[in-house]
């Protein structure tokens, strides 16, 4: 018995109903440190005006999706970022996490993301003293999305 042809989800090879709809938010290459590796999925909900987490670190990558409401997103000294939702970021390991907040003071914002590092390890350490402006202006000066 032979296996049925590959098929590549870029041309909807995944879907098997007409009312199945696949769409690659983003696709990243990671390099990972090492074969023993836990995958640690989260599921993030903001308030209005929520300033979310002081600066902090995750031990390697993260890719994240918002699904509702805009998230104010800031590594190293790149510039801040809303991303609305449908939206995807990433962290590359050993970037400082500036900004993780809800860019909204009026509705709830919502933020799925799996952060890849070694088993027992933290997934968030606080980087103390790093220096970031208030919500406030970096709302101002953040680039928003499409």
């Amino acid at each position: 018995m032979s296996n049925p042809p590959s098929k590549d989800l870029r041309d909807g090879g995944c879907c098997t109903s007409s009312k199945s709809n696949l769409a690659i938010v983003m696709e990243q290459a990671l390099i990972t440190p090492g074969p023993n590796i836990v995958a640690t999925v989260v599921h993030l909900t903001f308030p209005p005006g929520d300033v979310g987490s002081d600066p902090h670190t995750h031990p390697g990558p993260v890719v994240g999706y918002v699904l509702e409401g805009e998230f104010l997103f800031q590594v190293n000294e790149e510039p801040c970022r809303v991303i609305k939702a449908g939206e995807a970021f990433h962290e590359k390991d050993g970037d400082v996490h500036v900004w993780s907040a809800n860019a909204s003071n009026s509705t709830t914002c919502r933020v799925v993301a799996t952060l890849w590092g070694s088993p027992g390890e933290p997934i968030l350490t606080y980087v103390e003293g790093y220096p970031r402006v208030s919500r406030e202006k970096a709302l101002e000066v953040a680039v928003r999305g499409n």
